[in-house]
This record gives structure tokens, C-alpha cells and sequence, in this order.
């Protein structure tokens, strides 16, 4: 069944029809929503199926067309979903396929559960307006990031795939759960092990460079800093393409003087006691998924399939994936090439310009 939608725009005409895609929202209309503590968004939609009512009563009908609607929602939006170009509310995913991480998952686990808390009650709000027996979920999220905080080997990943399989079909009884057999859990398995290649290089690289980054860096400090940064991404044998690599860099030369959502420096998990294993664990956990989320799309693309989005609850993973504006993703026999941009939210510091010499910089280590 085909969604309809209705509004009523500024010339007091109703406006009635079937959307196809929606148009992703960016990261200035999520901190300006965040800071404005309001859930108003202005919603585009390329549409079919338009019938509009003048105020006169008269119907005129169009094939299709794009809308613009401001839609204010009346629940907070815990859960959030990347898609290519930037992000949406899950429910507007079209068509509805979805990673979910773990965290989407233990909202899941919390409402089948009946938790009262408002959080899952907004949820649950949002959750339950994915269309049931249209969607596509996976929960590959959940089996990598082990709740041990350490990576899990094939037997853990395997009865945690599973366990997420049960939760999902808690709320989901009708959606269509990417299940494994034997063989596919290997290859999986595998797939993970592959992206995982440089963890204990990143885990020493984000131990390093927190103390680099941990408070503002002075104007005239910047170039030092950053050429520390890079060699040390070079010596742990990290490429440009890097995230962790990236975020730092985005903390180098956030704006201190603009007050604003940090993306990255949030990502970082920078404040407070010394930069441990297990908090170095934590972010590249909530990197990966950024990661999965690209090979995700990199083999929908080989096979021709619809990409899943990135659903997750993860704000600053959320915002740091929509700033750098993942696209051109695709693999190149096992290796994964994607084409990134160094974004004025991410490095608000650095003018148009700077950002470009940032970027053939990178690209040189």
C-alpha cells in the first residue's frame, strides 16, 4: 500500500499525494531544529499521484512534482537514519531498508518490554510508523558490536546475530530480517574482520592524538598540530580515508568561538580521565558502523539492490557520516573506495579554499 500524504500550503490550497523519495535533510536543519528545541522540519518530497483543492472547491491533478511542507512533529526524534546525501526520520526512508545498531535494537528490546520511559515512548512513536511488511532490516550492527566491549570472535558473533533477529521481530513480526545460514555468517564474519584490519593501529593513533586535540587549539598552533596529527596517522599506517584519522582533523579546526553541535569532538568521546583502550574501543565501534553502513551500499550497488540506511541513535555519528558527505562508494576487487568532503560544518575554521589544500594534504599520507 502506497503512503498518501495531505497538507495545506500557504495559499490555503490542499495538497494530496503518493511520495517516492524524500528529500534528505542536512546538518545546519539538525542543529538548528537542536538548538531551536523544536522537531519542525521543512520536509521536500518528489511526488506522484497530485491532486490539488483550491479553497474555491476547484481539483487540479498533476503526474508529479516536487513539495516543499513544513512538518511539525509532535514527538521527539530519538532515532535517526543516513541515507546518501544526508539524513531523514526513519519513517521517511523510501523504500524502508535499514541497518540498525545496537542502540536502535536496545530501544526495540526497552519497548517490547513496556519501559515507561519517555524515550522509548518517542521511540516507539517513530518505530512504529515504518511501514511493517514492506521493510528490510539487518542487524549486522548489533553482532559486531559486541556489548563486551571487545571484538567478538565467530561464535559471538553468530548467537548475537541471532539474538537481534528475535528482538527485531518483537516490533517488526511482518518486516523482512536479513537472516544467515552457516556459510553467510563466515562470509560476514569475514566481511567484518576485513574492515577491522587496522584496529589496534587506530586504537594507538586515537590514544595518541587525544591529548593533541583534547582542548582548543590556539590560531597560531594549527599547522603544528596538524602536521603532528598526520604523521602520526602515517606511521600507524592509516590512510586518508581514515575516520578516525578524519574526526580528529574536524576537532583541530572546529570553531571555538561558534557555539554549535561538535560532530566530531562528540564522536571522540574526548572529555574527561585518560584515553583508554575501552573508550578507544567504544568510538571505533560507533565508526565501523558508519563504515558497515558504506560496504552496505558499496554491495547494493554491485547487485543492484536498494542501499539500507544507517539507523541509529548516535547523534554525533549521525552528523559526522552526513558532513562528510560519503558518495562515489564502491568496491574495487576487496578493497573499498569512496570519495569524501571535507565540509564547512565539520571544519567550520577553515574557508572553501583551505579545505581543498586540507584535502590533496590527506590524500598525500
Amino acid at each position: 500500500m502506497n503512503l498518501v500524504m495531505r497538507f495545506q500550503n500557504p495559499s490555503g490550497e490542499t495538497v494530496t499525494f503518493v511520495p517516492q523519495r524524500f528529500i534528505p535533510l542536512t546538518c545546519q536543519d539538525f542543529v538548528t531544529a537542536h538548538n531551536n528545541r523544536t522537531n519542525l522540519y521543512e520536509i521536500k518530497a518528489d511526488a506522484i499521484e497530485i491532486e490539488i483543492c483550491a479553497p474555491n472547491g476547484e481539483i487540479k491533478k498533476e503526474e508529479s512534482g516536487r513539495f516543499t511542507m513544513p512538518i511539525d512533529f509532535h514527538r521527539d526524534l530519538p532515532v535517526y537514519a543516513l541515507v546518501e546525501g544526508g539524513w531523514l526520520p526513519p519513517s521517511l526512508v523510501n523504500p524502508p531498508a535499514y541497518l540498525f545498531d545496537r542502540n536502535v535494537i536496545g530501544y526495540i528490546q526497552q519497548i517490547s518490554r513496556g519501559n515507561p520511559r519517555e524515550l522509548y515512548a518517542n521511540a516507539d512513536w517513530w518505530l512504529q510508523m515504518i511501514p511493517d511488511d514492506r521493510t528490510h532490516i539487518s542487524p549486522f550492527l548489533y553482532a559486531f558490536e559486541s556489548n563486551r566491549r571487545t571484538i567478538p570472535d565467530l561464535a559471538e558473533f553468530k548467537s548475537s546475530y541471532e539474538e537481534a533477529v528475535e528482538i527485531i521481530r518483537s516490533l517488526f513480526p511482518n518486516a523482512k530480517i536479513i537472516v544467515y545460514r552457516d556459510a553467510h555468517f563466515e562470509a560476514a564474519f569475514e566481511t567484518m574482520t576485513d574492515v577491522l584490519e587496522f584496529h589496534a593501529e587506530e586504537t594507538e593513533f586515537l590514544k595518541g592524538v587525544a591529548p593533541l586535540i583534547r582542548e582548543n587549539v590556539s590560531e597560531n598552533s594549527l599547522q603544528s598540530v596538524c602536521d603532528e596529527i598526520l604523521t602520526m596517522a602515517a606511521d600507524n599506517g592509516l590512510s586518508f580515508r581514515s575516520l578516525p584519522l578524519l574526526a580528529s582533523l574536524s576537532c583541530l579546526y572546529e570553531d571555538p568561538k561558534v557555539s554549535g553541535y561538535n560532530a566530531a569532538r562528540e564522536l571522540l568521546k574526548l572529555r574527561g580521565g585518560p584515553y583508554t583502550d575501552e573508550r578507544a574501543y567504544n568510538v571505533l565501534s560507533d565508526m565501523r558502523g558508519l563504515m558497515f553502513y558504506l560496504a552496505f551500499q558499496a554491495l547494493a550497488k554491485q547487485v543492484g539492490e536498494e542501499p539500507l540506511a544507517y539507523c541509529t541513535a548516535d547523534k554525533a555519528a549521525l552528523l559526522f557520516g552526513c558532513g562528510l558527505n560519503f558518495h562515489n562508494v564502491e568496491f574495487r576487487g576487496n578493497q573499498l573506495f569512496l570519495s569524501i568532503e571535507l565540509s564547512e560544518f565539520l571544519f567550520p575554521r577553515l574557508p572553501s579554499d583551505q579545505r581543498r589544500e586540507l584535502a590533496q594534504r590527506i590524500e598525500a599520507y
